[in-house]
């Protein structure tokens, strides 16, 4: 037997009623777990209203313009037989796919040493004078 699941509003924080500026689903639907179902727009932000899980949208309590409350009912759906833990088992025995190994950055050249200046001649020293010759 399949489940019936009430999809609700999720906490929308200290707003009383948001209107509703997307259906992006319709009864008869077979939609996929975390699958946008409605947008809300509040003055401050726009949200998207997640499917819990996969299945088929039995009915759709909400129109496009709808005043919507933390709680309120948006849809009845009737949860496919892979449910949401199902597909998490699916998930769990898929290994991940490895992630692409970064490629190493290209090392930087070294810079050219500067080349030593040149050392300046050394002045010639001056010629010592001769000694005088000792008078006798």
């Amino acid at each position: 037997m399949q489940d019936k699941i009430e999809i609700r509003v999720p906490d929308i924080g200290d707003f009383d009623s948001i209107p509703i500026i997307e259906v992006l689903v319709s009864a008869g639907d077979k939609i996929s777990a975390e699958q946008s179902l409605i947008t809300l727009e509040s003055d401050k932000a726009t949200m998207e209203v997640p499917a819990p899980q996969a299945g088929t949208i039995i009915s759709l309590e909400v129109a496009l313009g709808d005043q919507v409350t933390t709680g309120d009912l948006i849809a009845i759906l009737e949860a496919s037989e892979v449910s949401t833990a199902g597909e998490k088992e699916k998930l769990e025995s898929e290994p991940e796919p490895e992630p692409e190994p970064e490629p190493e950055p290209e090392p930087e050249p070294e810079p050219e040493p500067e080349p030593e200046p040149e050392p300046e001649p050394e002045p010639e020293p001056e010629p010592e004078p001769e000694p005088e010759p000792e008078p006798e």
